[in-house]
């Protein structure tokens, strides 16, 4: 059987690389990549069950400040809520509010959620032996029905460019401000 991969989400660059759902009443993690990166419909139970202190981690290889993601089935339970939040270290044992995301899967369809990734302490860490830049939706108020997703995506920032002058020779020691890039959006994934 071959799993083929729907394309990023609109406005996205890439697709999550890691996805794990943990379900604090049994103290498991489940990957759940495969299905949060294609487009089938109510795959991926974001926050596991939906009760207090289930966990969506969304992982990815780089620095990234825009979640898109696709509800096919909003939570419900007018009490339920969710704090987001980022790893600050490298063992993923802190963590920091992210201010400017409020949802709580309760409606459906498409939505972008936004951090300012570039300012914040968002750094590489280990969350269930996979190391990457970690956002997480932790559930703080239990829900009635959890929330499905059909596909998720990001906009990561893995700007990596080789400079070289006119004869091809590279040119090494740069430093951020040195140069620009043109003729770009903010899409563009550099490879």
């Amino acid at each position: 059987i071959s799993v083929l991969q729907a394309a990023p989400l609109t406005g996205a660059n890439a697709d999550i690389n890691t996805f794990f759902s943990y379900d604090a009443g049994t103290t498991t993690y489940t990957n759940d990549t495969t299905d949060a990166n294609d487009a089938d419909t109510g795959d991926v139970n974001v926050v596991d069950s939906g009760g207090v202190g289930d966990i969506g981690y969304f992982g990815m290889n780089y620095k990234y400040d825009r979640l898109f993601i696709t509800t096919t089935t909003g939570a419900t339970g007018a009490s339920g809520a969710i704090t987001w939040e980022y790893c600050t270290s490298s063992d993923c044992s802190t963590w920091t509010t992210i201010g400017t995301i409020s949802d709580k899967f309760t409606a459906t369809g498409a939505r972008t959620l936004s951090m300012d990734a570039s300012s914040t302490g968002l750094a590489s860490g280990t969350v269930n032996g996979v190391t990457a830049y970690w956002i997480r939706a932790r559930v703080t108020t239990a829900f009635t029905t959890p929330a499905t997703v059909a596909q998720m995506s990001t906009r990561e920032f893995n700007l990596k460019v080789k400079v070289v002058d006119e004869l091809g020779n590279g040119i090494t020691g740069l430093v951020p401000g040195s140069f620009t890039i043109a003729n770009c959006t903010t899409t563009t994934k550099y490879t």
